[in-house]
């Protein structure tokens, strides 16, 4: 069995404390079964979870090359015709009955 010390804001460890009360148990088996529900919510991913090790520990060197190679691939940014916001141009312009091909298509040109 694993013991962890999390350090918790009051008003959190008051509404866990709550919770438990609330479902009969102990603070203890309230979080085992919180923490036990989330973890079996993200199944093994050998390759995902790789990624994100990787990912997550970049040092800041790589994070900007990462950005500068972003930056130099990357299309430059259309300007929004006057007097209209990024709102404007992307709310409500999906009718919803594209086809997948039509999204892909978008997509493309988008990348």
């Amino acid at each position: 069995m694993m013991t962890v010390t999390i350090p918790l804001a009051p008003e959190v460890e008051a509404r866990l404390r709550e919770l438990a009360d609330i479902c009969n148990m102990s603070v203890e088996q309230y979080l085992a079964i919180v923490v036990g529900k989330d973890v079996q919510r993200h199944p093994r991913n050998p390759y995902r979870d790789d990624w994100v090790r990787r990912h997550n520990r970049r040092t800041p060197e790589e994070v900007a090359a990462a950005r500068a190679e972003i930056d130099a691939t990357s299309r430059p940014a259309r300007p929004l015709p006057p007097g209209k916001t990024l709102s404007d141009m992307v709310e409500g312009t999906w009718p919803g009955d594209e086809t997948d091909e039509q999204i892909d298509h978008a997509l493309r040109e988008l990348s």
